[in-house]
């Protein structure tokens, strides 16, 4: 920050394969970074084979960007070890994870909070293609759709090897497709999801100590006591060492909302309403 200068580089052709890499964190406790992320396999001219999705990757880098230690695991042995997965990381639901961030907590655990999504055929998008076509009229939507389903949350030991899995359940939640993005690998169509902001998943924030998180999500769940359609939901480590999950209801209607960060064990909720003409923030405390 103060110089500008490059800290360092690293490769993303390696040994097991090609390296996508999903984000990076920084480890104060151990001054390191930690990447993360999907590994693929090569073509026969060593190129980088899309269609051969081998598994995860983590790795820790220090300050100057010596490698510390890695693991590769793979989607058929490792991580079909702890939950059902075949060679691909397609899970029994035909759904595969995108995993949105990596924390490590005091007791020297790693989790990669993700979440399940997959490619479909969607009703919404046939009826409006039928529509424009009965009108003469003419409509972006395509014929297929991504549905975003439960979060899951894989966890890794001191050494990055995969120890056990979690699934919340959510409500499922569509995104009809533009015209043209249905012939797009599932694959590349989660780092488009990502991009684009259409997965539920919202935000990581970590006690002082490091000895819990909370990684907040959005879950659209009806309510029909309320009135209302949405939930947040917080993914937290308790201090039983497991996996734990709260939710704040929204039951104030509003036209539109965002969720903020705040404080560790808090999020800030920013509520728009049309019809009152107001702004609301409000401070909701988590369960840690």
């Amino acid at each position: 920050v103060k110089d500008g200068k490059e800290k360092f580089r690293f490769a993303l052709e390696h040994a097991k394969g090609f390296l996508v890499v999903m984000g990076m964190n920084y480890d104060a406790s151990a001054s390191q970074y930690i990447v993360y992320g999907e590994y693929y396999g090569k073509t026969g001219k060593d190129r980088f084979d899309i269609k051969n999705k081998i598994g995860f990757f983590l790795q820790a880098y220090d300050m100057e960007g010596k490698l510390v230690k890695e693991n590769f695991a793979t989607w058929e042995t490792d991580i079909a070890g702890i939950i059902p997965v075949n060679k691909k990381g397609k899970l029994d639901n035909n759904a595969y994870v995108f995993v949105h961030n990596v924390v490590k907590t005091a007791d020297g655990n790693y989790f990669a909070i993700g979440e399940q999504f997959k490619k479909a055929v969607s009703g919404k998008g046939i009826l409006l293609n039928v529509a424009a076509q009965a009108t003469g009229g003419s409509t972006n939507a395509g014929m297929a759709e991504i549905q975003m389903l439960d979060m899951m949350v894989f966890q890794f030991d001191s050494d990055l090897k995969p120890k056990k899995a979690y699934i919340i359940e959510k409500e499922k939640n569509e995104i009809v497709l533009q015209k043209g993005m249905s012939t797009v690998s599932v694959h590349k169509l989660g780092y488009m999801m990502k991009l684009y902001g259409y997965f539920e998943y919202s935000f990581t924030t970590e006690s002082a100590d490091k000895s819990t998180f909370n990684s907040v999500y959005v879950n659209y769940a009806k309510d029909r006591k309320e009135g209302t359609n949405c939930d947040v939901g917080s993914i937290f480590y308790t201090k039983d060492k497991q996996i734990d999950v709260d939710h704040v209801k929204l039951n104030t209607k509003p036209t539109w909302y965002r969720i903020i960060p705040a404080k560790a064990g808090y999020l800030t909720i920013f509520e728009y309403k049309r019809k009152e003409k107001t702004l609301d923030f409000r401070l909701e405390k988590l369960d840690q």
